[in-house]
């Protein structure tokens, strides 16, 4: 988050208890992330896989292609 005075006084606001709790759902959201991330990967990596070393139809081609194009665009590459 972005430090504006808006941020500042909300963060002066807020209890220990408030912001040990907003930690931990942070913390929790950003372990959440990175599994889903981790499985994402596996994902592309299997059909990585399939692209490059088996058989399949065009319509299969063309369903793996797209897939990894999602999954790239969503991670930015």
């Amino acid at each position: 988050m972005n430090n504006t005075p808006e941020t500042d006084e909300l963060v002066r606001s807020l209890t220990y208890e408030q912001l040990a709790s907003t930690e931990k759902c942070y913390s929790d959201l950003r372990g959440e992330l990175e599994r889903e991330r981790a499985l994402a990967d596996r994902l592309a990596d299997c059909l990585n896989n399939l692209w490059q070393h088996h058989s399949l139809t065009e319509v299969s081609y063309d369903y793996i292609d797209n897939a990894l194009d999602a999954w790239k665009e969503v991670r930015g590459e």
